[in-house]
């Protein structure tokens, strides 16, 4: 693991080390692993907590360390049984952003309806992996705080009360807040809880 200095994009970002995202990251390839282990070690707002190569060492490492993130090529070795992971680390914990990687256009699209939260190429530079990571912690976190409001909606109805209501984080360019239900999305109004997102 690199023992380098502080690399700019890390404090443009303003991330503190107290605040590095926990990341597993899971590889039957040795070398490919430890690559991208070494990588994440040089951006002080990531850290790798654990590495596997196989799918019940996955497993038993997501449940001991609760990670943030999990990064994993679903080839292990063979591509039904990294579908599998994903949706048991969807099962063990919903919050767990999960970041697929690979080469093809249809491995991508298996692990998008697996339930991965994004994909990248085998192909990407450091910081092409790290925009990725934190465009998945977010769409997670976002799609949390969207289930807290979605959950509070439906208690309100059966109360007869009001609900929470989505207020967009950039009220210059917004016309109005945005109740609960109505048709314009994350990318329109942004939850107010939504804060607590990666931003790059």
């Amino acid at each position: 693991m690199s023992t380098a200095g502080p690399d700019p994009a890390d404090a443009a970002d303003g991330h503190e080390a107290g605040a590095a995202l926990r990341i597993v990251v899971v590889d039957a390839d040795d070398r490919t692993r430890e690559s991208v282990v070494g990588i994440l070690g040089i951006r002080h707002r990531f850290q790798v907590v654990g590495s596997a190569a196989h799918i019940a060492e996955a497993i038993d490492l997501v449940k001991r360390t609760g990670p943030d993130v999990v990064i994993l090529d679903p080839r292990l070795p063979e591509v039904s049984g990294g579908m599998t992971l994903i949706r048991r680390i969807r099962a063990i914990d919903p919050e767990i952003a999960i970041l697929a990687v690979g080469w093809s256009p249809d491995l991508e699209h298996q692990a998008l309806a697996a339930g991965a939260d994004g994909f990248v190429r085998k192909t990407f530079k450091p910081g092409d992996l790290a925009g990725a990571i934190g465009r998945c912690r977010d769409r997670r976190v976002s799609d949390a705080a969207e289930d807290i409001l979605d959950a509070d909606a439906r208690i309100a109805s059966v109360k007869g009360e009001p609900g929470l209501v989505a207020v967009d984080a950039h009220p210059a360019t917004a016309s109005a807040e945005q109740p609960v239900g109505s048709s314009a999305g994350p990318s329109e109004a942004s939850l107010a809880l939504r804060g607590a997102g990666l931003i790059l």
